[in-house]
């Protein structure tokens, strides 16, 4: 068995990520977040934050910086999701080869700290013992793509059985090749179909049956 997993918001969750990196560059402080619509204390979210910012002058570019931000400099703001690990756990006692493929370009846009976005997710992984035997992800089975069609171009050539992501319009992309079963990586629930999980526990469910 092949899966081909996505990276971003699939294996490394930055809902809180976007908060924090807007502190850590002054974009916001912590008195604003009573200001943001019924979030009852908690962390604004990334929707949160583009809608406040792009009302304000100059607002795309400072939500584009703030982009190249949070996936570059300040990576170490992000999280992974819970269950990512014992999944590619599973994976590895069954011999299932995974790999990871990622629409990511080299840098962000205006980020002064013109920090490589490819081998910031990389560094994270490792920080993360991901790049270890420990769950048999070696960086030769990570790709990096500049558009989401040669992503999907790779995810074909490498001839994945499942592959698993959070972005919807990637399955819908026409060069999708038809034998890899899709898994939409989908935490807010928005779709309703049956290849559609919320969580990782769903997703290891989903491949392996009951565990």
């Amino acid at each position: 068995m092949i899966i081909g997993i996505d990276l971003d918001n699939t294996i490394i969750d930055y809902r809180n990520a976007f908060w924090h990196t807007a502190l850590s560059t002054g974009i916001f402080t912590e008195r604003d977040k009573i200001s943001f619509s019924n979030n009852h204390g908690q962390v604004p979210n990334k929707n949160e934050i583009k809608n406040r910012l792009i009302l304000e002058d100059g607002g795309n570019y400072k939500w584009e910086s703030l982009q190249g931000q949070v996936y570059g400099q300040y990576i170490h703001n992000a999280g992974i999701y819970p269950g990512v690990a014992n999944f590619l756990l599973h994976c590895k006692v069954r011999g299932v080869k995974v790999y990871i493929i990622s629409h990511k370009t080299e840098f962000g846009h205006y980020d002064k700290s013109q920090t490589p976005l490819r081998k910031a997710a990389l560094n994270f992984l490792e920080r993360n013992f991901f790049l270890s035997e420990d769950f048999g992800i070696k960086s030769e089975n990570i790709f990096f793509f500049d558009t989401r069609q040669e992503k999907v171009a790779k995810v074909a050539k490498l001839k994945c059985d499942y592959f698993i992501d959070d972005l919807y319009e990637v399955f819908l992309e026409p060069n999708f090749p038809e034998n890899t079963i899709k898994i939409l990586f989908d935490i807010k629930s928005e779709y309703a179909s049956d290849n559609t999980t919320k969580s990782w526990q769903e997703i290891n469910e989903f491949v392996f049956g009951q565990i």
